[in-house]
C-alpha cells in the first residue's frame, strides 16, 4: 500500500472555510457520539527554546482511520530564523493494516480548524446579531479566528490588541485592504480592546490572565483559544462563576485548558459545566438562552478535528491525483 506525502500547499489548496467548518462540526459530533478513540494529549516543555510540542492522536470508528498530529508552538521563530511559530505533522494510518495512508503538513490543518472551532462555537452562543469582536493577540490565529467569523457574522467593528504594536499594525492592515467594509482599531489596552464588544477571542501562550471579569458586559461570548497546557492562562478566572460554561471536550479542559484555573481556585467544579459543544449540536443540550448570559467555549483542540480534516484533504487529493505516493513500508 502506498503513502501519500502531501506538502503545505497542496494541503492549503483544499482548506476552504466551508469545508473545514463541517470537518470539524462533525468532529464534534462524533466524540458525543462516541465514534472516536482520543487518548489523552502529550506535551513536551521546551523551555529553553521557548517552544512546546504537542502529541494528539486518535481514532475514527467510522472511518477506520488513525490520526497522529505532531504539533509545536515555537514562539521565537518569526523573530529569530523568519518562521512561523506553529509547525505540525499530521500522519494518517490505515486501521485493519496499520499501514500510513498519508502524511501531511498540519500547519495550516491546525491553523484552520481551530479557527473554525471557534467560529462554530460562536455560531451556537454568540448572540446572532453580533457586530463587534475583539481578539487578544495578534498572529496567525487570531487573523484566522477573524477571517472565519466575518463568514459567519455581519462585523463592522473589530478591536486587536497584542503586546507588539508593530505586529497589531501589520495585521491591520492586511485585514483592512480586504476587509473595506469594516472598522478594525488597534488597542494597547485588554480592556479597552474588551470593553462593549460581543464576542471576544483570546489566541495567546499567556501564562497569566489578560481577560478580566469586569471587561465583560452582559450578553458577551468568549471564545478561550490559547490556553491548551497546564501553565496557560488567558481569562480570568471568576469569569467563569456566572457564565455558561461549554467545552470541546471536558477532560481535556479540566485538566488543561482554561476551565482547569477556575475549578483548581474552587471558583466553579466540574458539574457547573453546562455542555460539551458536540452535546449541543446534538440537540442534547441548549445553547445561549438570552441575551444576558455571558457564555465561553474552552478548546484545547480534539485529535479528531485533524483527523477528519486531514481525512478530506486525503480523499480529495488522491481523487485529484494530488501529491507523491510512495512505497515506504
Amino acid at each position: 500500500m502506498k503513502t501519500l506525502i502531501l506538502n503545505k500547499n497542496e494541503v492549503l489548496n483544499y482548506l476552504k472555510i466551508e469545508n473545514v467548518f463541517d470537518a470539524v462540526k462533525n468532529s464534534y459530533i462524533d466524540f458525543c457520539n462516541d465514534d472516536v478513540l482520543q487518548p489523552k494529549i502529550t506535551s513536551i516543555d521546551i523551555s529553553k527554546n521557548n517552544a512546546e510540542m504537542d502529541f494528539k492522536y486518535g481514532y475514527s470508528k467510522s472511518k477506520d482511520i488513525i490520526g497522529m498530529k505532531i504539533a509545536g508552538g515555537f514562539w521565537d521563530n518569526p523573530k529569530l530564523y523568519d518562521l512561523p511559530s506553529g509547525v505540525a505533522l499530521i500522519n494518517l494510518f490505515d486501521a485493519k493494516t496499520g499501514i500510513p495512508v498519508a502524511i501531511m503538513d498540519g500547519t495550516y490543518i491546525t491553523s484552520y480548524r481551530t479557527a473554525a472551532a471557534g467560529a462554530l462555537a460562536s455560531t451556537l452562543l454568540a448572540k446572532a446579531d453580533s457586530n463587534k469582536l475583539a481578539v487578544i493577540g495578534t498572529g496567525d490565529q487570531a487573523k484566522m479566528q477573524i477571517i472565519f467569523h466575518i463568514n459567519y457574522f455581519g462585523l463592522k467593528y473589530i478591536n486587536i490588541w497584542g503586546r507588539d504594536i508593530k505586529k497589531a499594525s501589520k495585521l491591520k492592515l492586511e485585514l483592512e485592504t480586504k476587509y473595506k467594509d469594516i472598522e478594525f482599531n488597534i488597542y494597547n489596552d485588554v480592556k479597552l480592546a474588551c470593553m462593549d464588544v460581543d464576542i471576544i477571542i483570546t489566541t495567546t501562550p499567556s501564562d497569566k490572565a489578560l481577560v478580566k471579569k469586569d471587561f465583560v458586559k452582559d450578553g458577551c461570548h468568549i471564545n478561550a483559544i490559547g490556553a491548551d497546557c497546564p501553565h496557560k492562562q488567558e481569562l480570568d478566572e471568576n469569569l467563569f462563576r456566572d457564565a455558561k460554561i461549554v467545552t470541546d471536550n471536558t477532560s481535556e479542559c479540566i485538566s488543561r485548558g482554561e476551565t482547569r484555573t477556575a475549578i483548581q481556585n474552587k471558583i466553579i467544579t466540574e458539574s457547573d459545566i453546562h455542555a460539551q459543544i458536540g452535546e449541543i449540536l446534538l440537540g442534547k443540550k441548549e445553547g445561549r438562552t438570552n441575551n444576558k448570559e455571558i457564555t465561553i467555549f474552552d478548546a484545547t483542540g480534539m485529535s479528531i478535528q485533524d483527523i477528519n480534516t486531514s481525512y478530506m484533504i486525503y480523499k480529495k487529493a488522491i481523487s485529484d491525483e494530488v501529491g507523491i505516493s510512495l512505497d515506504i513500508l
